[in-house]
Formats: structure tokens, C-alpha cells, sequence
């Protein structure tokens, strides 16, 4: 069953070539990200990427939490390459210092493509930061 876009097929496709274009600058090649056979997958306990100590102390004290959707380049050498914040509520600290942890912690078996090498890819989550036990959890 196909759904008639009507007059929003024209301006869906360019969101959808805007967006590709934004990936293909990041150094993924959609082409063999859409035929991959396995996803990127950490490597070490994501559990471990964040701890209590690293709560943005201003918003500790003053029992602020927040939620981070963020968007990983995984290399084909299963580093992170990029971090890009997708969603916030807006608090710069949280956004900062989720990209700054899963830089210096993450690491990833890289997505396998098609022909079963390694290739570039996305990973995308959800990091929430709740006050109170200073603790988060990875979505």
C-alpha cells in the first residue's frame, strides 16, 4: 500500500537528499549503509561511557536533568569519528558533555557491508541525564 504525498512529495524528497547529502559529507556511503549486514555495536560496556562523577556539576546542584539524542560516525576502524546532537532540551552542558564522554570512551565493532568488510555507519541514541542519584541511561 503506497501513501499519496500530494503536493509533499516534492518537498519530502528534497528533505530526504538534504539529509543524505549531510550523511555522505560525514564520510558514509548510504548506498553500502543500506545494504550492511550488521549494524555498528560497542565494543566495550556502554554502561561505562558515563559515571556519576561526571554529572555537569552546575546542573547537579540544581537538580537539572536532561535528554540527549546524539548521532555517531562510526569508522570502519570501529572508532567514533563524529557526534552529532540530534535532539535537546537545550542545556549546552548536557549536549557537550555526552559528545565529549563518547568521544573519549566509545568504542564499536564497525557495521560489516555487503561484501563483509568494515564500512563507515550510524549509530544513534538516547542519553538521559536524571538528577537526583546522578544517574543516566543510554536509549
Amino acid at each position: 500500500m503506497a501513501l499519496d504525498l500530494g503536493m509533499m512529495k516534492a518537498p519530502l524528497a528534497a528533505l530526504d537528499a538534504c539529509a543524505d547529502d549531510l550523511v555522505k559529507g560525514w564520510g558514509v556511503d548510504l548506498a553500502q549503509m543500506r545494504r550492511q549486514r550488521s549494524a555498528p555495536e560497542p565494543a566495550n560496556d556502554v554502561s561505562r561511557w558515563f559515571r556519576s562523577s561526571d554529572y555537569p556539576e552546575k546542573q547537579g546542584h540544581q537538580g537539572a536533568g536532561g535528554l540527549v539524542g546524539i548521532r555517531l560516525v562510526i569508522g570502519v576502524d570501529g572508532a567514533v569519528k563524529k557526534c552529532e546532537v540530534y535532539m535537546s532540551g537545550g542545556d549546552k552542558a548536557f549536549e557537550e558533555t555526552t559528545c565529549r564522554l563518547v568521544m573519549e570512551r566509545a568504542r564499536f565493532r564497525p557495521a560489516i557491508g555487503a561484501d563483509g568488510r568494515p564500512i563507515a555507519s550510524l549509530w544513534a541514541r538516547r542519553v538521559n541525564w536524571r538528577p537526583g542519584d546522578l544517574s543516566f541511561t543510554v536509549q
